[in-house]
């Protein structure tokens, strides 16, 4: 074989391996791009005080987990924190981030893979769980529980909670009335309750 021959050969041998090293970093490197993202993503839509995803993110994950868990029964949950003005007129702003802090702490530790939940604003809270109503109304019973033991030396805190059956046909937005509408009859009842939301509600 001529000399010249065995040169070509070998330069495109070369030029190929380059060429796939040149295409494999560039996968790598837009794999690693992508992920970066996410993050920063996830980071910048985290709520400072509690660590939990904020409203923006949360309505992503709840139409992510639509389509993921079509075939589960799932409930929204709207709570917010009873007398917490009063917690923080009294007791000043620092505890009551702490409270809300204990209160995402506790989700966070047992929520697992029955769901997830973000700061809605203020002291006010939302939830998505891969549960039907009345197993759903029971873990929030305990969260509320929960609430109430965390504070009994000091100003009484409780949690009032609307709960709604999810039906994927249902707009986000109506779904969302709908436990507002039942986190507003548990606050007009005495507060420190959970209520599940009826037509009658409305």
């Amino acid at each position: 074989i001529p000399l010249m021959e065995v040169y070509a050969e070998r330069l495109r041998y070369d030029i190929i391996c380059v060429l796939l090293i040149i295409v494999g970093c560039v996968t790598i490197s837009t794999g690693i791009i992508r992920n970066l993202n996410h993050r920063v993503k996830i980071i910048e839509n985290m709520d400072t005080v509690t660590d939990l995803p904020n409203s923006k993110l949360f309505q992503e994950y709840f139409a992510n987990a639509l389509k993921k868990h079509a075939r589960k029964t799932m409930t929204l949950v709207m709570f917010d924190i009873d007398n917490f003005k009063a917690c923080n007129d009294t007791l000043g702003h620092l505890y009551g981030n702490t409270v809300l802090k204990l209160t995402a702490a506790y989700i966070q530790s047992n929520i697992g893979e029955k769901g997830f939940f973000s700061r809605w604003g203020g002291d006010e809270f939302i939830g998505l769980l891969f549960l039907p109503l009345p197993e759903a109304q029971t873990w929030m019973d305990k969260l509320n529980k929960h609430v109430r033991e965390q504070n009994a030396d000091r100003i009484p805190i409780s949690l009032s909670i609307g709960l709604t059956a999810v039906d994927p046909a249902i707009e986000f937005s109506d779904l969302l009335d709908q436990a507002d509408a039942a986190l507003y009859h548990a606050k007009a009842n005495g507060k420190n309750r959970s209520v599940i939301y009826t037509p009658d509600l409305s």
